[in-house]
């Protein structure tokens, strides 16, 4: 898939930070999908890499599962140490958790919320 004129391949994003389990993976490509093809101008940082929709991933499924049903992988933290230092900085505030209740089961309003995450952060 082009993404603002890089070829990215869903397929070979990097390891999810979260112990994840298929439906969830496929779930997600199915969601973010469209939404790559749609090419939002708004959320250009969040979507440009394979290392950002790694992230935009690992948020939207702390906000789809919920903050109590987390289990980070210890192997693929390993590999990406200061992805998970975002990741833990940004999960712990209390927006957050707000969101999180909010978005909990939800899964478009996760997805939406996690790109608006990254988004900011990554500004």
């Amino acid at each position: 898939m082009l993404i603002n004129g890089i070829e990215i391949d869903l397929a070979k994003l990097e390891k999810p930070l979260l112990l994840v389990s298929e439906d969830e993976e496929l779930l997600f490509l199915r969601l973010i999908q469209p939404t790559l093809e749609h090419e939002l101008i708004q959320c250009e940082l969040a979507l440009a890499t394979r290392k950002s929709i790694s992230l935009v991933r690992d948020f939207w499924l702390a906000l789809y599962k919920g903050g109590e049903k987390l289990y980070i992988n210890s192997e693929h933290a390993l590999l990406y140490p200061i992805r998970l230092i975002i990741f833990e900085l940004v999960t712990q505030a209390e927006y957050f958790k707000h969101l999180s209740k909010k978005s909990i089961g939800d899964e478009s309003l996760s997805l939406i919320y996690a790109i608006i995450l990254v988004q900011f952060v990554l500004r």
